[in-house]
This record gives C-alpha cells, sequence and structure tokens, in this order.
C-alpha cells in the first residue's frame, strides 16, 4: 500500500512540475522577450516612453506575468526537491536555495518596472522632474532591471548545474536532459559576466546563444519526457550521491 501511494505521489510530483514548468517557461517568454522587444527601443528614450504609454496595459500584464512566475518558481522548487531528494538530499537542497535566490532577486528587481509606471503616472508630486529628466529616470530603472536579469540569471546557472547533474545521476530519468542542463548553464553564467565586463563582444555573444540553446533544449526535454513518459507501475530507481 505505502509502495502504491509512493508510485501515485510520484507521478503526481513529475506531472505538476511538467505543467509548472511549462506555464512558467510561456510567461516568462512573453514578459522578459516579447514585450521588452515590442515597447523598449535601444537609445531611443523618448520613443521607449511612448510605447510604454500607449500600451501600459501591455506593459502592466508583462508585470503581472512575472509576478505569477516568482510565485510559481517557489512552488516548482519545493517540488523538484521533492522529485530529486533521493538521489542527493544535500544537492537537492543546494539546486532548491539557487533556485529560491533566484526567485527573491526577480522580485525585488520587478520594483524597477513598478518605479517606471509611477515616473509616467502623471502624479501631481512629478511636476518638480523636467521631461528629459524624467526620460532618464525613466531609462534608468528599464537599465537597472535589465542588470537585475543578469544577476538573478547567475543563481539560475549554478541551479541548472546542479540540476542537471542530480537527473544525470538519477537512473530514474533520461542522462541527455542532465548533460545538456550542465553545459547550458554556462550560457547563462557567461550572458550575465559579459554584460557586467565585456558588453560589446559580438564573438562571446553567439558562443553565449549556443549554450543558451543547450539549456533550453535541456530543459524542455526533461519537462516533455515527465508530461509524455509512459510509466507502466514503475518505481523510482535511484542513486544516492551524498
Amino acid at each position: 500500500m505505502e509502495s502504491h501511494f509512493d508510485q501515485l505521489a510520484t507521478r503526481s510530483t513529475t506531472r505538476a512540475v511538467g505543467i509548472l514548468y511549462i506555464f512558467i517557461v510561456l510567461c516568462s517568454v512573453f514578459s522578459i522577450l516579447y514585450v521588452p522587444s515590442k515597447l523598449f527601443v535601444h537609445e531611443d528614450i523618448a520613443t521607449t516612453v511612448s510605447n510604454i504609454r500607449t500600451f501600459n496595459s501591455l506593459f502592466r500584464l508583462s508585470l503581472l506575468c512575472d509576478i505569477i512566475v516568482f510565485l510559481c518558481e517557489i512552488i516548482l522548487a519545493v517540488l523538484l526537491y521533492q522529485l530529486l531528494k533521493h538521489v542527493s538530499s544535500k544537492l537537492s537542497m543546494i539546486a532548491v536555495l539557487y533556485r529560491l535566490a533566484m526567485a527573491f532577486v526577480m522580485s525585488i528587481n520587478l520594483l524597477n518596472y513598478f518605479f517606471v509606471l509611477i515616473l509616467l503616472s502623471g502624479a501631481s508630486y512629478l511636476v518638480v522632474f523636467e521631461t528629459n529628466q524624467l526620460y532618464a529616470l525613466v531609462m534608468l530603472f528599464i537599465k537597472a532591471h535589465e542588470y537585475g536579469e543578469y544577476i538573478w540569471s547567475i543563481f539560475f546557472a549554478f541551479h541548472l548545474m546542479v540540476f542537471g547533474y542530480l537527473i544525470f545521476k538519477s537512473r530514474f530519468f533520461p542522462k541527455a536532459p542532465g548533460i545538456l542542463m550542465m553545459i547550458g548553464c554556462l550560457g547563462h553564467l557567461l550572458e550575465s559576466f559579459k554584460n557586467f565586463l565585456i558588453p560589446d563582444n559580438e564573438t562571446l555573444t553567439i558562443i553565449i546563444s549556443v549554450f543558451l540553446l543547450f539549456s533550453f533544449v535541456g530543459e524542455m526535454s526533461f519537462v516533455f519526457w515527465l508530461l509524455f513518459k509512459k510509466r507502466k507501475n514503475q518505481d523510482l530507481t535511484i542513486v544516492n550521491v551524498d
């Protein structure tokens, strides 16, 4: 009876992880990639401000998606620990802490976008700023948010490295996604340090894109395996590396 219950718990956990992962990816693509590409114009403050004002609902929707993402990240971190703790409780806890740290930085970083909304709200106390000063402050907070993404990406890179290793060591999960994640984590690390140290290096940008592709393929292949792999009364077979 206990073994049967454990099997059911494992199946429900794997499905929940897969569904949460897909939901987080969709929301992240919308808020981190799609909306900024539509609203933000590089080095053109006036057009950027005009876009945010014109498509204010779209900008606010992206903020809502970001909030949903970091709330889901907390749940996902707990479920991943539940899924991988039998491989290594210590490493699983490290992976969870890196992911929770990432979610914390994401939530704090979201304040930068709320500051943008406040600056463009037309509040009476903002009349002390001239138009150019107001626009400069808007761009300052947009840039601050961008660098905040590079910070939480570092935590995500280390999470991905440990997460990939745990998948690789488990006998239940396929090894390929784990290998791809461990390779792909370099993309997130390099992207962050590149933008801090040598932002205009085009060669490094291409290399980073390749590593990020490894990361994306690794994560998505793992997620689809969780969602669609058929299990016929199959117990988790794992290796404990503690």
